[in-house]
């Protein structure tokens, strides 16, 4: 079944602390809305505080004093590694990243990923730099693509233009779910 759902990624910093909050509302099936917050240096973004909501807040926190990340009405924690980010966070630490060092096709990045209940290892790979149409225009962009172990699929469109911020991203399920969002705007 076909339908048509908005959403919005909102992207605040001052250099030093960042906000970013992502909402999708679909007509018959709710909303979703993601948060993330935490600081900025040299080396990107690191998340400090992840919120999930769907039908519930789950809370998600990414402690660098204590090097653990903890989860809202989990007992478990796993070890933060250097650099992690969180399931919003990352598609900016990927326009971070391009941002200090420019991409390469082929390029791989590892990047430890905290969600709602735990972490995983996500693999993504740069493609070859492509101009991509969406509704606030054609921008040339890199595609950076991550392959999950259970067959789902991520590909974020990253515009050197807009310093690396996403201008498309489509995520297709195992079981056949597409979900995509573009850039209906220029910032």
């Amino acid at each position: 079944m076909n339908y048509q759902a908005s959403g919005t990624l909102d992207w605040w910093h001052d250099g030093q602390t960042f906000q970013a909050q992502m909402k999708v509302s679909a007509f018959l099936l709710g909303s979703r809305t993601q948060r993330s917050s935490g600081r900025i240096d040299g080396t990107g973004l690191h998340p400090e505080r992840f919120v999930d909501i769907s039908r519930r807040e789950r809370e998600t926190r990414l402690d660098n004093q204590t090097g653990l990340i903890s989860y809202h009405g989990h007992a478990h924690q796993d070890p933060l590694q250097p650099g992690a980010q969180d399931r919003l966070s990352v598609m900016l630490q990927l326009a971070a990243r391009f941002n200090a060092s420019s991409p390469t096709e082929g390029q791989r990045i590892n990047l430890q990923v905290a969600g709602p209940s735990g972490t995983e290892r996500w693999a993504f790979e740069v493609l070859a730099k492509t101009v991509v149409q969406v509704p606030a225009g054609a921008f040339p962009a890199w595609p950076v693509q991550r392959v999950a172990r259970d067959g789902d699929r991520m590909t974020v469109w990253l515009a050197p233009e807009l310093s690396h911020l996403p201008v498309r991203l489509v995520l297709l399920q195992a079981q056949g779910d597409r979900l995509e969002q573009a850039l209906s705007q220029r910032p």
